[in-house]
């Protein structure tokens, strides 16, 4: 109308203004932009540990210091998050919808981003797994080509071998391979970089007879229990029947690989259930879990209060229980047996492989009190000879 000049301009609250009460859909768009932001806040903690490790990783310079910055600034995500929620809601609430809707934006970027590097890092990952198996195999035919019978239980444990064909290849191969050890060369994990100082040894090349191969990779190794189906046991068996043994360096230098071999030889069902009977601790000490050790720990010093011959008394199969406690990998119980008592039997003295493993566990620099303490126990007991010492231990 004349002289209304301007009377049409938008006011606050009219269509078209970004101003107005927000309706439903506008609040349902902003729950939605926010949850799928929220998202990230799952991944906090594994970005936390990233920059504790960061900061505490050693290494100096500025392209280091910008980096622990820039992983620092994490620890307020969270306070960034919270802050641009309430600010979205804000706004919102003051009818300014776009505001709000970019408020809410940067942390769904941030959701969208990790997800991509997630992606990412786990096609990279499994690249590297299928180009290190890819290794293995290839590695497996190498040896394959200088020992058939070792590259035949290799290739099995690849995959690349059937079981059927596994006992056919035992049976068949010639006598000269029975117990002739293998080269195995280490293979290269895809992408890892190993600087080396021009003194420091190569990676050293494995020698394994086929019966190590077979028994270090049958189920029976990994849990110290007879399972159906072993592929790799029954190979085991197999090359035993043929007159198939360790090699002098193994059994001296593996005592878990002699044990078995003995134990497989005799056609020994594990868990020896004998075992039982012979002494109660050694069976809790070879049947617990690795979450039980508060269990062990308690039928070793219960033993001790109450009879501690059990300590020392040997059983058929697992031997003495400090023995049993190298053999199952539970130090911290070897430690507790030692403390209070415990020693390996006579004849399990006059087992290189045995006696071996125990001075390398007694020289390990924590164990310096259970050494000595050991060694007070042989001498009490008049033991020919003690430990060895620690300058004439391996590692010692």
């Amino acid at each position: 109308m004349p002289g209304r000049k301007g009377s049409e301009s938008t006011v606050p609250g009219s269509p078209g203004s970004g101003t107005g009460r927000p309706g439903a859909g506008a609040r349902v768009a902003l729950v939605l932009l926010q949850a799928g932001g929220a998202v990230s806040l799952f991944a906090y903690p594994a970005m936390l540990l990233a920059t504790v490790m960061a900061v505490a990783a050693p290494g100096q310079g500025l392209r280091a210091n910008l980096v622990r910055g820039a992983l620092s600034l994490v620890l307020l995500y969270p306070v960034a998050w919270g802050f641009l929620f309430w600010a979205s809601w804000r706004a919102l609430g003051r009818g300014r919808t776009a505001l709000a809707m970019a408020l809410s934006t940067p942390p769904l970027a941030a959701t969208l981003v990790g997800a991509a590097l997630l992606a990412s890092s786990s096609q990279r990952a499994a690249s590297i797994v299928k180009e290190y198996d890819a290794g293995r195999v290839r590695e497996a035919r190498r040896v394959g080509e200088e020992h058939s019978l070792a590259g035949a239980l290799l290739l099995f444990e690849r995959g690349e071998v059937s079981p059927e064909e596994l006992l056919e290849a035992v049976r068949k191969a010639d006598a000269s391979e029975l117990s002739r050890p293998a080269e195995r060369r280490p293979v290269a994990v895809p992408g890892l970089t190993v600087k080396r100082t021009a003194a420091a040894p190569a990676d050293p090349v494995r020698k394994s007879t086929p019966l190590a191969i077979a028994l270090g990779g049958s189920s029976l190794a990994k849990n110290l229990v007879t399972a159906d189906p072993d592929p790799l046991l029954d190979a085991a068996r197999a090359l035993l029947a043929r007159g198939a043994s360790l090699s002098p360096e193994e059994e001296a230098g593996e005592p878990r690989l002699a044990w078995l071999a003995e134990v497989v030889a005799r056609g020994t069902v594990l868990p020896d259930r004998r075992a039982e009977a012979e002494n109660a601790l050694v069976w809790v000490i070879v049947t617990s879990e690795r979450g039980e050790e508060p269990r062990v720990a308690s039928a070793i010093y219960a033993a001790a209060r109450r009879e501690p011959e059990l300590l020392r008394r040997p059983t058929t199969t697992y031997g003495t229980p400090l023995r049993a406690a190298l053999l199952v990998g539970r130090n911290d119980r070897a430690r507790d047996l030692v403390r209070n008592g415990a020693l390996l039997s006579g004849e399990e003295r006059l087992i290189p492989s045995v006696v071996r493993d125990l001075d390398r566990f007694l020289a390990l620099p924590v164990n310096e009190e259970v050494r000595g303490i050991h060694d007070a126990n042989l001498a009490r007991e008049g033991s020919r000879k003690p430990s060895s010492s620690p300058s004439s231990r391996p590692g010692g």
